[in-house]
């Protein structure tokens, strides 16, 4: 072979390779088409492509609370995003110093009406919720076990431990903290007067925001490993690892309701306006009556709850098929594949349907009748809650205190008991503290980068 000939060989070579290679480039995936959506009934309401870094980062979980749409990436990044308009408000990274499963709980937002809260495995961080901005950090004592939570007083973080924390958001500072026999297994529920929260002891908590003090210890069969879901501010929602769930009256104590369901309960159960709707693990989807306990019915395919209209609700399979039922039967009547777009946001407020892929193409669909969004909300009912009788198994008073072990940054204070009524020991289980460490303003090192 010549050598002009050889040159030519290789030219063509390095061309059918570098085809081969252009050929392979990932395409983004297309949009639900418009068309195939009225065919089901939806219109697309708007898409946007969230800010992310080229390469290898995804989009790992979609949030709607208090409003605000929050999109969180497996590097720790959180964007928020107007949830009407598709507009992004703010991305900010708070570091990848916490794990990157999907089904990790820790990381998750907690919104209240001035802020978004994310605990990481070194800080809390408190976002300014219409900016991003670091309005303060805490220093975390140890491994966060779930999500924040907050309402408008008072932030809640609880750790690996066991270890249920306050933090009054006046003084920044650690009002009180009450450590459980298990670790924390569902993140803290800010019921008005109250606050619950569940831990792999089988028991659920039920306390004052304010005061180191248990109001209630409600024993189950099996540890609570889902988050917890509360109706009216009365019925809590306990999906448990005895593949039940209960409804419980956080006043009394008393069980209303349970509904065994033959598998594991392990996502959030979600409340839209007075219908409860539970995906089991490979267990469908179940529409139950709160204020009853009864079952409406169950649609055995769908494995995620998205959104409800009036007269129809959509979910997804674990092929990412769009699942269009009939609420009042639970009949299918239509499915789209939407197999790129495998990450969904389980909205009980509105009837808005969002969906993602992991590379951030968030789409927006609704019914066209609805230019508004369906706001969801509970019924007026005077009819009284009958609970059924208490099963054996369930016993009040069992949960002996563990020994109290030291608090971080704190000096003993030997009037703390004798300043409060005596109560019986087993409701005695923490102690105040001034704080997990130190407490930084948003000028302070170690703050995340904000981006607009």
């Amino acid at each position: 072979m010549s050598a002009r000939s050889a040159w030519i060989l290789s030219a063509l070579t390095i061309l059918g390779l570098a085809g081969v290679a252009s050929a392979q480039v990932a395409m983004p995936p297309p949009l639900p088409g418009e068309v195939q959506g009225l065919r089901r009934g939806l219109e697309r309401a708007w898409f946007q492509q969230l800010p992310l870094d080229t390469g290898k980062e995804r989009i790992i979980k979609l949030f709607l609370k208090k409003g605000l749409l929050l999109a969180m990436t497996d590097t720790m990044r959180i964007i928020a995003i107007e949830p009407e308009t598709g507009r992004v408000l703010w991305n900010v990274v708070v570091g990848s110093d916490f794990g990157r499963e999907p089904d990790l709980q820790a990381g998750t937002p907690g919104v209240n009406d001035t802020s978004v809260f994310i605990a990481t495995e070194e800080q809390l961080y408190a976002l300014n919720r219409e900016t991003g901005q670091v309005r303060f950090s805490i220093n975390m004592p140890d491994l966060p076990g779930t999500a924040a939570a907050a309402d408008n007083d008072r932030a809640y973080v609880s750790m690996a431990t066991g270890r249920m924390y306050v933090i009054n958001l006046g003084t920044r500072q650690v009002e009180w903290f009450l450590q459980t026999h298990g670790r924390i297994s569902s993140p803290v529920v800010p019921a008005g007067d109250r606050i619950m929260f569940a831990s792999t002891d089988n028991v659920l908590y039920v306390t004052p925001p304010n005061e180191r003090m248990t109001l209630l210890r409600y024993k189950t069969d099996a540890p609570v490993t889902a988050p917890l879901a509360l109706y009216d501010h009365r019925i809590a929602i306990l999906p448990s690892e005895d593949y039940t769930v209960y409804g419980v009256d956080i006043h009394t104590g008393e069980t209303i309701w349970d509904v065994a369901m033959g598998n594991p309960i392990r996502r959030a159960p979600v409340l839209v306006g007075d219908d409860l709707y539970v995906t089991p693990n490979d267990g469908g989807l179940w529409r139950i009556r709160v204020r009853s306990g009864a079952v409406v019915w169950k649609y055995p395919r769908a494995a995620w709850f998205l959104s409800a209209s009036k007269d129809k609700i959509y979910a997804m399979d674990k092929y990412n098929q769009l699942l269009v039922l009939d609420a009042a039967t639970g009949g299918l009547r239509a499915t789209w594949d939407l197999h790129d777009f495998t990450v969904p946001v389980q909205n009980s407020d509105t009837d808005r349907l969002f969906i993602s892929t992991s590379k951030g193409l968030l789409v927006a669909m609704h019914e066209p009748q609805y230019v508004q969004p369906l706001e969801h909300r509970l019924s007026v009912s005077e009819t009284p809650l009958v609970p059924r009788p208490a099963r054996e198994s369930i016993d009040f008073g069992s949960i002996e205190a563990p020994p109290e072990p030291e608090t971080p940054n704190a000096e003993p204070k030997d009037d703390e008991e004798t300043s409060k009524p005596k109560r019986p020991p087993a409701s005695r289980r923490g102690g105040s503290s001034g704080g997990f460490g130190s407490s930084r303003g948003s000028g302070g090192s170690g703050r995340p980068g904000v981006s607009r």
